[in-house]
C-alpha cells in the first residue's frame, strides 16, 4: 500500500465495504484482492486510531484518579500539618527573645552568676558554716547542686535557641511557617 495513493485506497476500501460477498465475486480476482487489501488496510488504520484514543482516555482516567487521591491525602493530612505548624509556632513564640523561656533563661543566668560569685572557691568538701557565712546564713549546703542545675538548665535552653538560630533564626522560621501554611505542592504525578 506504500506506493498507492491515499485517495485510491479510500475509494477501493469504500467500494469493498459497500459491496456484499456476491457482488465481490463478480469482480476479477486481482480487483477482488485489491479491494479487500484496501479494506483491510483502512480497518487496520481505524483499529490503531481507536487503540490510541482508548489509551489516551485510559491515561486521562488514571491522571484524574491520581489527582483525586492526592486531594484526599491532602485533606486527610491538612489538619495534622496545620496542628504541627501551630505547635511549632507556639514553641518558637515561647523561646523567642520576648518569650517566657528567654525571660527564665535570663533570670536563671543572673541567679547562677550571683550564686557562683558568692561561692567562688568552694568545693564539695567545704564546711556548711563557710557556705552559710558567704551567703549571709540564708542558704543550705545544697546551694552548689542548685547552682550546677541552673547552669545546666540555662545551657539546655541555650542549645534550643542555638538550634533555632542554626535554622536561620526566629524571623526566618516564622516566614517559612507562613509559606508552608499558604502553599501546598501539586505532586499528583507520583500517584499516577
Amino acid at each position: 500500500m506504500e506506493s498507492v495513493a491515499t485517495g485510491k485506497i479510500t475509494d477501493f476500501a469504500g467500494e469493498a465495504d459497500a459491496a456484499d460477498a456476491s457482488e465481490l465475486r463478480d469482480y476479477a480476482p486481482i480487483k477482488q484482492i485489491a479491494l479487500i487489501a484496501c479494506l483491510t488496510h483502512k480497518a487496520r488504520m481505524r483499529v490503531r486510531d481507536d487503540l490510541a484514543t482508548m489509551f489516551c482516555k485510559r491515561v486521562a482516567t488514571k491522571i484524574k484518579k491520581a489527582k483525586e487521591e492526592l486531594e484526599e491525602i491532602r485533606l486527610a493530612e491538612r489538619e495534622i500539618v496545620e496542628a504541627l505548624i501551630g505547635n511549632y509556632h507556639t514553641v518558637l513564640k515561647n523561646i523567642d527573645a520576648d518569650g517566657p523561656a528567654q525571660e527564665a533563661l535570663t533570670k536563671a543566668a543572673a541567679m547562677t552568676a550571683e550564686v557562683r560569685r558568692a561561692l567562688d572557691g568552694l568545693d564539695d568538701e567545704s564546711p556548711v558554716g563557710e557556705v552559710a557565712q558567704r551567703l549571709g546564713g540564708k542558704v543550705s549546703p545544697a546551694v552548689l547542686a542548685m547552682a550546677k542545675a541552673l547552669v545546666v538548665q540555662a545551657g539546655g535552653l541555650g542549645a534550643v535557641t542555638k538550634t533555632v538560630e542554626g535554622f536561620g533564626g526566629f524571623v526566618q522560621q516564622y516566614e517559612q511557617i507562613e509559606k508552608v501554611s499558604a502553599h501546598h505542592g501539586n505532586f499528583w504525578e507520583v500517584l499516577l
